[in-house]
């Protein structure tokens, strides 16, 4: 079954994104508020990390999910920013991160619903790999 961290001070970002996540497909859900979550992926073994583009303690977003991948290149990255274009919030980096989807906030059910069918394509399909 796959695993899934989702890491947001937010807590209604991070209810919406595990509710749905559970919805689509059976999957564990963990969720965290902060950067300290960086020690629960190099613990153990996620298929996907979804983090707010700045999460609770200040941290940018984009340097967690850096750091994730470095810890964990086979773990697909999502994102959830009120940036618009999504594209800006990783320009502002030079080094880039495998970022397989936005999740747009505030959340709105049709987008968020084809974001996670997004997610969870992606998901099956490195599962499968």
């Amino acid at each position: 079954m796959p695993r899934c961290l989702i890491v947001s001070g937010d807590a209604p970002v991070r209810d919406a994104i595990k509710v749905g996540l559970a919805q689509v497909r059976d999957m564990v859900v963990e969720t965290a508020a902060d950067a300290w979550a960086i020690e629960l992926v190099r613990a153990g073994s996620y298929d996907l990390v979804v983090a707010d583009a700045q999460l609770a303690d200040g941290t940018d977003g984009v340097e967690f999910l850096r750091d994730v991948q470095a810890a964990s290149p086979a773990t697909l990255l999502a994102l959830a920013t009120s940036a618009k274009p999504q594209a800006r919030v990783l320009a502002r980096d030079r080094t880039e991160v495998d970022v397989c989807a936005f999740f747009r906030v505030p959340i709105t059910t049709a987008e968020f619903y084809r974001t996670l069918a997004r997610v969870v394509e992606r998901l099956g399909a490195a599962i499968v790999a």
